[in-house]
């Protein structure tokens, strides 16, 4: 699996900072998009393997600090590890 993150709006590294859970366990802990990007507009690419999805993908993403309370997912993809 695969998420992508990018920041979009005017804001630094610090500004949106969120854990990311899939399938209720904690992949990313205080995930910052602006920092790992390297800056704004830029793409940050996140794999993830052997995540059990029967019917539903669940993902949380929480606020954990910055100047926004908001959360950021820019893309998902879903590839089978037969």
């Amino acid at each position: 699996m695969r998420l992508v993150f990018a920041e979009v709006e005017k804001v630094g590294p610090g500004a949106r900072v969120f854990d990311v859970a899939l399938q209720g366990g904690t992949v990313l802990e205080s995930f910052d998009i602006a920092q790992r990007a390297g800056g704004r507009n830029r793409s940050a690419i996140r794999e993830f393997s052997r995540i059990g999805i029967d019917r539903t993908l669940t993902i949380n993403l929480t606020p954990k600090s910055g100047d926004t309370a908001e959360t950021l997912l820019c893309g998902i993809e879903v590839l089978s590890e037969r």
